[in-house]
This record gives C-alpha cells, sequence and structure tokens, in this order.
C-alpha cells in the first residue's frame, strides 16, 4: 500500500509539473510581443535576439511540460533539463528583483497573471526540489522508441510555436501607406485633443504613434515606443490616444509610458484621422508625416536613422 501510494504521489506530481509548464509557456504567447520588449526593457537582449529567444524559451517549456505530462524520458533527460531549468530562471529572476524591484512583475505567465519575481523564486525552488525528489524516488516508465518520442515533441512544439506566432521581418512595412486626410494640426485646434501637446513637435523630425487604449497591439507598440524612449531621451515622440478617460491609467500602466508625451481624444475623431486603424505610427518632419510604419519597425536602427538622416 505504500508503494501505491508513493507511485501516486510520484505520478500526480509530474502530472502537476507538466500543466505547469505547459500553461506557463502558452500564456507567454498571449501576447508574445510585450514579452520580447520585457527582455529589452530589462537588459537581457534586443532586437531579433529577443524576438527568437522568447520563442526558444516558449518551445522548451512547452515540449518540457509535455515531457513530463506524458512521462518520456524522464530519468534520462527530462529531470536533469528541468532542474537546469529552474536554477537558470531562479538566477534571472535574482536580477530581475535587483533590476525591477520587489513589486515588478517578472511575465512568467505572461500579462494576465501577475506574478513578483520574490514569489516567482519561491515557485521555482519548489519545482526544483520536487524535481530532485522525483529524480531519488523515480519509478521506472519505459516507452519503446522514447527518444524518437522525445525529439517529435520538441519539432512539433517548435512548429506549433512558430505556426501561432512566426517572426515578422521589420521593416516590411516601409511603404505603409499614409491616410490621405490626416492633419496632425488638428492635435492643436481641436478642443477634443486634451491636453494639447507641446509647441516643439511642429517643428523639426518627430514620431506620432495613434494607439487605441483597448487594442493589444497598440499596447504592444506602446510598450516597444517606451523602450525606444530610454535610449532616445531626447527625441520627441508624441501619443495620440483614442478612448474613455477611464481606461487611461491603465494603459499607462501596462506599457510603462508615463515618459511620453500624450493627447487624448474621446470622440470619433480620432478614428477619422487615423482612417480607423489602429496602431498608426508616423515618422514626421514639421508635422507633416513622410513615412508610416508598423511596431515591427520600432527599432533603434529604424529611429536612429530617421533623426540622423538629413
Amino acid at each position: 500500500a505504500f508503494f501505491m501510494y508513493k507511485l501516486l504521489a510520484h505520478i500526480l506530481i509530474t502530472l502537476c509539473i507538466g500543466v505547469l509548464y505547459v500553461f506557463s509557456a502558452w500564456k507567454k504567447m498571449s501576447p508574445i510581443d510585450l514579452f520580447q520588449f520585457r527582455l529589452a526593457e530589462d537588459g537581457i537582449c534586443g532586437g531579433l535576439c529577443s524576438v527568437l529567444g522568447i520563442r526558444i524559451l516558449i518551445i522548451w517549456e512547452l515540449a518540457l511540460g509535455l515531457l513530463m505530462f506524458l512521462h518520456i524520458s524522464l530519468y534520462k533527460f527530462t529531470y536533469n533539463a528541468l532542474i537546469w531549468t529552474s536554477v537558470v530562471f531562479i538566477l534571472y529572476l535574482t536580477y530581475l528583483f535587483f533590476y525591477n524591484g520587489a513589486q515588478a512583475d517578472c511575465g512568467c505567465f505572461g500579462e494576465h497573471y501577475k506574478m513578483t519575481p520574490g514569489l516567482a523564486i519561491l515557485k521555482n525552488i519548489l519545482v526544483l526540489g520536487l524535481v530532485v525528489y522525483l529524480k531519488h524516488q523515480h519509478h521506472r516508465m519505459f516507452y519503446r522508441y522514447s527518444n524518437v518520442i522525445a525529439l517529435s515533441i520538441f519539432g512539433i512544439s517548435t512548429a506549433f510555436v512558430f505556426a501561432l506566432r512566426p517572426v515578422s521581418v521589420p521593416g516590411s512595412s516601409a511603404d505603409y501607406r499614409i491616410p490621405k486626410h490626416l492633419k496632425l494640426d488638428t492635435l492643436w485646434t481641436s478642443p477634443l485633443a486634451v491636453p494639447k501637446p507641446a509647441l516643439n513637435f511642429k517643428k523639426g523630425k518627430s514620431v506620432i504613434a495613434f494607439f487605441s487604449l483597448t487594442c493589444s497591439h497598440c499596447i504592444e507598440a506602446a510598450y516597444k515606443l517606451h523602450i525606444l524612449k530610454l535610449q532616445f531621451k531626447d527625441a520627441p515622440f508624441l501619443m495620440v490616444l483614442g478612448g474613455r478617460k477611464a481606461k487611461l491609467q491603465n494603459f499607462l500602466n501596462r506599457t510603462k509610458s508615463t515618459d511620453i508625451p500624450f493627447t487624448l481624444f474621446e470622440d470619433e475623431l480620432f478614428y477619422t484621422l487615423c482612417e480607423g486603424q489602429v496602431p498608426r505610427i508616423f515618422l514626421c518632419q514639421n508635422l507633416k508625416p513622410i513615412r508610416s510604419i508598423e511596431k515591427y519597425d520600432l527599432e533603434p536602427d529604424v529611429i536612429n536613422f530617421f533623426f540622423k538622416a538629413p
């Protein structure tokens, strides 16, 4: 009877860890851009490195979760992989704890479930302890062709992640159409725009972005614009926001874009200006849009080239 209880406990713990890893991988995909921008903001990596890095992390978590759930190659590979993964996560979260503070969101479960670095460290210590226990109390469960099955799971996970979240090529929208009826001086002349932007946006080069307060793609783009603002502190960035004022603070908190000037429209004029398409990001010269870009073009080299070009 004691052996049966140990076996049931082993199976239950294995299933729970497997579900935890699959759940973590799934939540990091919704939306995936915010997490990859977070890697850039935290000083881990940026550009193509963050784009591929987050997808590799999701594939790794998803595959390990499935291997645990299905009891595949546990003693030969999965336990050791989970132990080292937990150690790396603990080191990363410790870095976040000191870099961003104790109350920051680590992003372990994407944007939907907030978790502080300290709590995430405790979670990974618990997982590490449980996996070490499982490894030393291992009840061998053999599968024929377990290596082939494990490789297949990694292959399927890779195809699944890149199919749902393909890599977009920066610069693909370089010739994006500029709305015919876009008149940016409306930001100063319309009484519906509150507060009024500073006058310095009227002269020289600037980046003016139209974001809806409830659009997930706008939230991703605004977050990335915030990261660029950290690198280009003196660059004139302006957000033109559309939506109810009650949702403004939540938008600013989620995107951390309180360092970027904004004006808010609580009227349909906002959608008239951007022709109902958001996010819209314009590189402007003397308040005249000279190029329209997408969120994937919000890269340091694009912004740097724009401001340095004659």
